[in-house]
């Protein structure tokens, strides 16, 4: 009742925290209901001037404070959570434990221009696979297509803006023609997939029998009936995607296009910046619609194009190439600033080229092999800046002079970071990283050490889990009932006091009441002193056994 107080300039931002979400409504014209006809037609319906931004604890005071990687929002279509996510996703197709799946995760369809900004959430497990449609604010909605998102325009832009997300082991698949696994944009005039910091990853687009037009767009399918169809990558990565079909006359499974990204349109531009297109199953992770009237550009700047069938891209020789300090499969030219794919050996460029960890090795040929220069722009509504901005794994986008090419920037091994002024100086902790804290921090966290150095108060619903020592060397620090230390070390030598504060109902006689102690030696009989002495035990590990505590 209160939209109209929320414009594209101002528009509504809904938080959403930590968790995983199912669609409860059909967005069907005339029948929004929880109980539609059929279930799967249940979707997140975008509303206009509304953005969604994920990855919230629920105890921030400001965007800013909120860590996605670890506080993941799943918005998932898979209605019964039975999936089996250990299939291939060309396998996606006859596996029985997606047939309950709803056929889009997010739907944002009108007659007028259509804006999508979904901030830190994982889109999974849509399953597209029904050649009918609903009709939703006057606009067809195809059961076929967009099996992560479908965004449709019947007479303005179709805008898709995923930053700090990703869009992962969807699928569109029926026996006809069908377009865009992952993310589906149609338009009448321009539609625009820009993708921050994100990864569009495991998606599948497939026809189970082949008539006269093949499946397009496993991860991506962008198409515009009048004017432009444009892509833009930043920081981010499309990979591991699929695109086939089955012939009708032999059954065979035979690669079809645009595995990676399928744009359609009278110009079509796709764009990558410090960005990876890698290991996508198709004849080629670009194609285009080829027509004489027809124009294609494709852009490469820090990027890189490896590992995919095949020619990875289909054009017609009129298409406008422009690659820039970047490593593109095939290409054997070393002219401005690129790499030459001649005699490389990718395993000494990445961590884990064979189980898709691109992150850098520290002497890849790919560190400091970028062109500061090239960081420049716009996307949608970021400015890139590359003094502030992070890469695809949240760490600093330039370490050193010089950028590196790709989605990950090499990042010498820091093992500190302090909270300090309501923010981490080197990234959220993790097990491998030491914790200071320097102010009391109300979230859960993982270090492998905590030292503190300040008087903290962890609030109730609060867990720190320390792989290895604590060090409180004079300072106050408390744990509120319901607050948690779980150490998982043993013999490890802590320093200092902390304090634990639990509440219990009085205890009666001949009543039980187990407590747990983080501190070797430790018992309870100063907190009932008048109680027996000979009613104290404690579990001795050794035996197996309670023995006197006394």
């Amino acid at each position: 009742e209160n939209k109209d107080l929320f414009t594209e300039v101002k528009p509504l931002h809904i938080y959403i925290a930590k968790g995983i979400y199912k669609p409860m409504y059909s967005p069907e014209d005339g029948n929004f209901t929880t109980i539609p006809d059929d279930l799967r037609d249940k979707a997140f319906l975008m509303v206009e001037n509304v953005e969604l931004y994920g990855g919230f604890s629920g105890k921030e005071t400001n965007l800013a404070q909120r860590d996605f990687k670890n506080n993941e929002t799943i918005l998932s279509g898979d209605l019964i959570g039975n999936d089996n996510n250990d299939i291939d996703v060309i396998d996606f197709v006859s596996d029985e434990t997606r047939k309950d799946n709803v056929y889009h995760v997010v739907v944002a369809a009108n007659t007028t221009a259509v804006k999508t900004v979904l901030n830190g959430v994982k889109i999974k497990d849509g399953n597209a696979n029904n050649h009918s449609y609903i009709n939703v604010n006057g606009v067809i909605v195809m059961r076929n297509r967009g099996g992560g998102v479908f965004s449709s325009s019947t007479s303005s832009s179709s805008e898709v803006n995923l930053i700090n997300s990703s869009v992962k082991r969807n699928s569109a698949t029926t026996e006809g023609y069908t377009k865009g696994g992952g993310i589906y944009s149609l338009s009448n005039l321009s539609s625009i997939v820009n993708l921050v910091n994100s990864s569009v990853k495991e998606n599948s687009v497939g026809a189970l029998s082949y008539y006269a037009e093949i499946p397009e767009g496993g991860g991506v399918y962008s198409s515009s009936l009048a004017s432009n169809s444009t892509v833009n990558l930043l920081n981010s990565s499309i990979t591991g995607n699929s695109s086939f079909y089955r012939s009708h006359d032999t059954g065979s499974i035979t690669s079809s296009s645009g595995s990676g990204i399928f744009s359609s349109s009278v110009l079509s531009s796709i764009n990558l910046v410090n960005s990876n297109l890698m290991d996508n199953k198709g004849l080629e992770a670009i194609s285009f619609t080829l027509r004489i009237d027809y124009k294609y550009k494709l852009s490469a700047y820090n990027s890189v194009i490896y590992g995919n069938p095949y020619s990875f891209w289909l054009g017609d020789g009129r298409e406008d190439k422009d690659y820039k300090n970047s490593l593109i499969q095939g290409y054997t030219q070393d002219d401005k600033g690129n790499l030459k794919d001649e005699n490389l050996d990718v395993t000494t460029l990445f961590t884990d080229y064979a189980n898709g960890d691109y992150t850098l090795l520290p002497n890849s040929l790919l560190v400091d092999a970028g062109n500061n220069a090239l960081y420049t722009g716009k996307v949608g509504e970021k400015t890139l800046d590359l003094n502030n901005d992070k890469d695809l794994a949240g760490e600093k986008r330039l370490f050193g002079d010089r950028i590196d090419i790709g989605a990950y920037e090499s990042q010498p091994f820091d093992p500190t970071t302090i909270w300090e002024n309501d923010v981490w100086s080197n990234g959220v902790p993790t097990s491998a990283k030491d914790a200071i804290l320097r102010a009391s921090y109300p979230h859960d966290l993982i270090a492998n050490t905590i030292t503190f150095e300040a008087d903290v108060t962890v609030p109730s619903g609060t867990t720190y889990k320390v792989m290895q020592n604590v060090v409180n060397a004079s300072h106050q620090v408390v744990f509120e009932h319901g607050a948690y230390l779980v150490q998982y070390a043993e013999n490890v030598p802590n320093v200092g006091n902390i304090s634990f504060k639990r509440q219990s109902e009085p205890i009666y006689r001949l009543e039980t009441l187990d407590w747990s102690s983080p501190v070797t030696g430790q018992n309870v009989l100063a907190l009932s002193p008048k109680t027996f002495q000979n009613r104290f035990y404690r579990f001795d590990e050794t035996t197996n056994n309670w023995i006197a505590n006394i």
